[in-house]
């Protein structure tokens, strides 16, 4: 009883980093990827919620809506943040390509979604409510679960592929090492976690959504500690500052909030 607890405070110390780190880029400079790196990390938050709500258990019915809801998270933060990655190096992006991607993700999530109604993913599984807080469900699996896996595999490769590309490229930026570590160790984390499971090195309860917490701490850590963002608000300021015309802001009264050296001259 007492590693369930724990489990579940775990858990939830998830939830409240994946919403600080949703506040903080919800607050920072806007950028054309910035809204990519928030629906991922709101699938992070979607999963570590309803993980915290299975563990403290209920009725079969809550639990199995729940799980599915937890599947929701899954199934589309890898999505989030392959876009976001490719996004985040100026990958110009066939509209093709996003559609099928999603299409594809939505199909699988319908797939998990109707587990109840079919055996393609699972052959079996049942809910013991009684065990929910550390093992609230056994499964047998289907030759589609493996293909899904498969796919996640795929995209998370994908995504540390063009990390590790970024990396090597001549593009200059602050903490380029730091920054392009914590990205990879970000989309490392859950699937080792989850292969370390399928593997059947890891016993009991599904750590998938531990290695989702790991990485919204790394993603933290890179936008807070080494400014993931802020090489566009420096590329922002430098073009403002260099350019040859005036540039004010005012208020609402008509008093100055900002100018740039080019106004000042004007002003002084």
């Amino acid at each position: 009883m007492t590693f369930a607890i724990e489990w579940l405070a775990l858990h939830i110390f998830g939830v409240l980093v994946a919403f600080a780190l949703l506040v903080i880029v919800f607050r920072k400079e806007d950028t054309n990827y910035k809204g990519e790196l928030i629906l991922t990390i709101a699938c992070c938050l979607v999963t570590l919620v309803a993980k915290s709500i299975y563990i403290a258990g209920g009725q079969k019915e809550t639990l199995i809506v729940i799980g599915k809801m937890e599947y929701l998270g899954k199934c589309f933060g890898n999505y989030c943040a392959l876009m976001f990655i490719m996004r985040w190096r100026n990958i110009k992006i066939p509209q093709w390509f996003i559609h099928t991607l999603l299409a594809v993700n939505v199909g699988f999530y319908i797939l998990i979604a109707t587990v109840d109604y079919h055996h393609l993913y699972y052959k079996d599984y049942w809910l013991s409510p009684s065990k929910a807080i550390l093992s609230g469900y056994t499964r047998e699996i289907s030759a589609m679960y493996y293909v899904y896996m498969a796919f996640l595999l795929a995209e998370i490769v994908t995504s540390i592929s063009i990390i590790i590309s970024s990396y090597c490229s001549q593009r200059s930026m602050p903490n380029k090492g730091k920054i392009h570590f914590l990205m990879v160790a970000a989309m490392l984390s859950p699937m080792i976690l989850l292969s370390l499971r399928l593997l059947g090195i890891l016993k009991g309860d599904d750590p998938t959504p531990l290695g989702i917490l790991l990485s919204c701490i790394f993603l933290s850590i890179a936008v807070v500690r080494y400014g993931l963002f802020d090489p566009v608000k420096n590329a922002k300021n430098y073009i403002i500052d260099n350019l040859n015309e005036a540039f004010v802001v005012t208020d609402a009264d008509h008093h100055f909030l900002f100018l740039n050296p080019m106004a000042e001259n004007f002003v002084t």
